[in-house]
């Protein structure tokens, strides 16, 4: 076996070495970025969550007063029909009506601002979801294409050093 033949096999292990190492790193550093990235979506998970709950919670109160709407409504009905519209109690009615309607107009545009949030929200998971897809895609053909090359170098390997 000639010195050149030995000096060009050691030069190429050193290269393949760095290459390997390289990789390596690489594939760490994907991994961190994935990590990252799940924890991310388990923030915007819950976000969303919380913000989904604070909706619902709006959405009732404004069911709840619209039920206490329809039945002053039918109070007030009662009431004009036995003592008439100029009556002190319909106008009290008449007043409750009125503060609820302005109750259910201060809550609407809370929960669509929610209701956008949300939306916001999804459209972050669904951005980071593929984001994290194509990471793991990259990581995967990393992997494989570390597989190759330690496939081929110990083929290499076996033919160098039987000669």
């Amino acid at each position: 076996m000639s010195l050149m033949r030995i000096f060009k096999g050691l030069q190429g292990k050193v290269s393949q070495k760095s290459e390997d190492l390289a990789d390596t790193m690489l594939i760490d550093e994907l991994d961190q970025r994935i990590r990252d990235a799940k924890t991310k979506q388990n923030n915007i998970d819950n976000k969303t969550n919380q913000v989904v709950a604070s909706q619902a919670v709006i959405i009732q109160e404004i069911e709840t007063i619209q039920a206490e709407m329809e039945k002053l409504k039918g109070q007030l009905a009662q009431a004009v029909e036995k003592k008439g519209k100029e009556d002190p109690i319909c106008a009290k009615i008449v007043s409750e009506l009125n503060k609820r309607k302005n109750l259910i107009s201060e809550k609407q545009p809370q929960a669509d601002e929610l209701g956008i949030g949300i939306e916001s929200l999804r459209k972050q998971k669904s951005a980071n979801d593929i984001s994290i897809q194509k990471m793991e895609r990259e990581k995967e053909s990393l992997k494989a294409n570390q597989l190759l090359i330690d496939a081929k170098k110990s083929k290499c390997r076996n033919a160098f050093w039987s000669k």
